[in-house]
Formats: structure tokens, C-alpha cells, sequence
């Protein structure tokens, strides 16, 4: 999982997609709503296949040697 603006630059995008990159898009970075459900579609079927996910709760970069405060957040089903 990882921040959808790293698929700006061609070359990165190409090697995150290599690693199983999957791109999410965060609200406070787009104009409107935003759609991850393909995002999620593929996570699932990642899991549902066996394979390991990352997740970075943080979702900064940062130099400083703590983590930040982590963020709880919900997810409804839509269905």
C-alpha cells in the first residue's frame, strides 16, 4: 500500500508495480471524493491468495527517531 501520488514519476511507478504496489488515494490530497475500491479489491484478493500486505500506518515521512500519533479510523461496508 502506498500513496498514490508515487505513481507521479514513471520509473518509481514502474517499480512499485513490479513489488505489488497497490495505490490509495487520500481525501486530503484530492479535489472531491475519493474511490479506493479498487484498492481494496486488490488487497483482498491479495490476501485471499495467500500472500503478505504491508501497511504503514503513519502514512508520513519523517526524520524524527518516534512514531507519530497513529490514526484509528472505520471502514463501513457499502453493500
Amino acid at each position: 500500500m502506498c500513496n498514490a501520488k508515487l505513481w507521479r514519476y514513471p520509473l518509481l511507478a514502474r517499480v512499485l508495480e513490479c513489488l505489488g504496489g497497490v495505490p490509495v488515494r487520500r481525501v486530503e490530497e484530492h479535489q472531491g471524493p475519493v474511490d479506493n475500491r479498487a484498492t481494496f479489491d486488490r488487497l483482498f484478493d491479495a490476501l485471499e491468495s495467500g500472500v503478505s500486505i504491508g501497511i504503514f500506518p503513519e502514512g508520513v515521512s519523517h526524520t524524527a527517531s518516534q512514531m507519530t500519533r497513529f490514526r484509528i479510523i472505520s471502514v463501513k461496508p457499502t453493500c
